[in-house]
């Protein structure tokens, strides 16, 4: 059901000048965007292009051409890319056959997405990509501004946010470096959930910090997101985060997309088990459960197997349908 996230004016009026003291777009300029406008991608970025002097081209949805035939056509300085659109534009063979040098910056969000596939767009385009990192109760919380030196973070905090890490247990902050859930607080927050006070206060802690429900650390002053604490894997006693093995899935050349689960296992929990979308025929199961064999620990290994599938089911926001991946893993 639609969680009915309750914002404020202030909370709108904040989180534009918030984001917009970090994007640094300039009047005059012209934004793309496709994003439904009852999602906070579309209705928000929208009203920081309008706030700021922009020109707001709208369109219905995404489509690869259509988007390169807009750059072009009405001279798009900057859109923002969820990740399934961002891995179109990675592969796509039009990227020369359309103008598209007055497109300056894009940023990207939703879900996880291997850095790979941001350098691929960002080379292939000559643009700017900016990672975000946010929620419908709190956008943004913070802004990636420089990929090339912290290359897996999704940022510096933003502007008048207050971040904590704290253990999902005992909510006990966590030091600098370790995985915990991460915890925000700021003006830009939602002040609840429409006519639903248990969910509010399950949400909001008696300190104001609102759970976001993902697991991540900060380092050297950068916000680093791992995984979901309701999508984490728990092998045994070890709790194993999908959105990793599937960072590392999509860095070899023959993968196209991929998704991973946990299945159910009377000894250990939960496998972990990837489903995986093929971009060149000749990869086979063996040869990606050696990559992971390679990048990660013995308990993150995909022990539920490797199942080849021809679509990873995702949201209309581009974020993988967790809920259908696992009917999908369980044929």
């Amino acid at each position: 059901m639609p969680k009915c996230v309750m914002h404020t004016h202030y909370s709108i009026i904040a989180t534009l000048l918030s984001i917009w003291y970090h994007l640094g777009y300039k009047r005059r300029e012209t934004f793309y965007n496709e994003s439904p406008m009852f999602h906070v991608g579309g209705y928000m970025f929208v009203m920081l292009a309008l706030q700021g002097g922009l020109t707001v081209i709208m369109d219905q949805e995404f489509d690869v051409e259509k988007t390169l035939v807009a750059i072009q056509n009405y001279q798009v300085n900057h859109l923002m890319m969820v990740p399934p659109i961002m891995l179109e534009m990675s592969q796509t063979d039009l990227h020369n056959k359309y103008d598209t040098s007055s497109w300056k910056t894009s940023l990207t969000g939703g879900a996880a997405i291997p850095t790979s596939i941001m350098k691929a767009v960002s080379e292939r385009f000559s643009i700017k990509i900016v990672p975000g990192y946010g929620m419908t109760e709190f956008s943004t919380m913070s802004l990636n501004n420089n990929v090339k030196s912290f290359k897996d973070a999704v940022g510096s905090i933003n502007v008048n946010v207050e971040i904590m890490i704290a253990n999902p247990n005992t909510g006990k902050e966590l030091k600098s470096g370790e995985d915990g859930e991460i915890l925000v607080k700021g003006p830009q927050m939602t002040k609840g959930y429409y006519r639903n006070r248990e969910a509010t206060e399950q949400a909001i802690n008696e300190d104001g910090f609102l759970h976001t429900g993902d697991i991540g650390h900060i380092k050297n002053n950068m916000l680093y997101v791992v995984g979901r604490l309701k999508e984490i894997i728990k092998y045994k006693t070890f709790q194993v985060p999908p959105a990793e093995i599937e960072n590392i899935l999509l860095k070899h050349p023959g993968v196209r997309d991929a998704g991973v689960v946990g299945i159910p296992d009377q000894l250990c929990g939960e496998l972990p088990k990837a489903l995986v979308v093929r971009k060149l025929p000749s990869v086979d199961a063996d040869e990606l459960l050696q990559l992971i064999k390679r990048e990660l620990a013995d308990y993150k290994q995909l022990r539920g197997g490797i199942q080849f599938v021809d679509k990873i089911p995702k949201s209309k926001l581009g974020k993988i349908d967790r809920i259908e991946l696992k009917k999908l893993a369980m044929l």
